[in-house]
């Protein structure tokens, strides 16, 4: 009995440590803060600040919008998927990075053409007053733990860039469905 007491105490031990030296490498995807990432400008004297979410309506038809993220985890993140969400309308979008490494900035961006239901839905969440979500699912270093951060944006008083509401960061299952949730709230309102 003593054996079998002392084998169970230690598989739970190294699931234990496991799941310790994991959460050491977990990745976990935020907002880009206003005003401490600058670099300079192509076009003018002015820095441009990497934290900006700019969209804008180009002559071709297509409404771009990007949304920059950094990975603030000690690991890096294997990005899996991304997409926007606005009203009732989903759409893919596009990330520069496939691997955010830890302390690094990546780019989410979308491009929608006329006429669509997401560049409808899109163009009525850009509106102030408008809000819509970003999603990216990604994965830690050991591809088995995988994450979900949803990044809550609003359109306040200039309608050319957005304001960050709040961030769901979440730990999924094989499934993608939500095992643990967390709200992170922003100061940047």
């Amino acid at each position: 009995m003593a054996a079998v007491w002392s084998g169970y105490t230690s598989r739970a031990a190294i699931t234990q440590e496991k799941e310790s030296l994991q959460a050491a490498f977990r990745p976990v995807i935020v907002d880009v803060p206003l005003g401490l990432y600058m670099e300079p400008s192509k076009t003018n004297y002015n820095p441009d600040d990497l934290g900006a979410i700019h969209w804008r309506n180009e002559p071709d038809g297509v409404v771009r919008l990007t949304v920059p993220v950094r990975n603030v985890g000690p690991g890096p993140a294997f990005v899996y998927g991304s997409w926007v969400s606005a009203v009732t309308a989903d759409s893919k979008a596009e990330i520069d990075h496939q691997v955010i490494p830890p302390n690094e900035i990546a780019v989410i961006s979308i491009e929608t053409r006329r006429p669509t239901t997401m560049r409808k839905a899109l163009e009525e969440a850009l509106k102030p007053g408008g809000s819509y979500a970003v999603t990216l699912s990604y994965l830690d270093l050991s591809g088995t733990r995988r994450f979900q951060s949803i990044i809550h944006l609003a359109t306040k008083d200039n309608p050319l860039r957005a304001t960050v509401e709040w961030i769901d960061v979440h730990r999924c299952d094989k499934n993608w469905k939500v095992v643990v949730e967390s709200r992170v709230v922003t100061g940047r309102r």
